[in-house]
């Protein structure tokens, strides 16, 4: 993470925790017209439109006081359903959510929920095993929610 994207997280990351959502990727690409800051957000229960539009209303002036200018292009989004995950502070945003992982020298994907998140662990649940995986071991990962548990509702 660039030191200007961890000094905006940084800011905006209580913000966010207060509103409920978790701030899964904020980068930032500065430009001859501004600095353009992508924000990417999840919150429990998934984010629609309103929330990214909320969002945007409420980071775009603290924004533009942190960069010290007006011409900020601001984006909110959702992740995706199938985001690539980039770093173990993702995994932990998406805990209880189904993920495929490639490991380094494999070149099958293994399945499952995300069950927990260590600082250089990850622990999935694949039906009733539990599987841990060294990050180092890691080669590429995206959620998918094909492996996610759905339980019948509550009647």
């Amino acid at each position: 993470m660039k030191d200007l994207d961890r000094e905006i997280l940084e800011d905006v990351e209580p913000v966010l925790e207060g509103m409920g959502y978790f701030a899964v990727e904020i980068r930032t690409v500065v430009q001859k017209s501004g600095p353009r800051v992508y924000v990417v957000i999840t919150k429990k229960g998934g984010v629609n439109i309103d929330d990214t539009a909320e969002v945007l209303q409420i980071l775009r002036p603290r924004i533009q006081l942190l960069l010290d200018t007006q011409d900020v292009y601001l984006e909110v989004s959702s992740p995706g359903i199938d985001r690539v995950l980039k770093d173990s502070r993702e995994y932990r945003a998406f805990v209880g959510r189904g993920v495929k992982v490639l490991k380094e020298g494999e070149k099958e994907w293994l399945g499952g929920v995300i069950d927990s998140v260590e600082k250089d662990l990850l622990h999935l649940r694949k039906d009733d095993r539990r599987i841990t995986i060294p990050f180092t071991q890691i080669k590429k990962a995206k959620l998918d929610y094909t492996e996610e548990v759905h339980r019948p509702y509550d009647v």
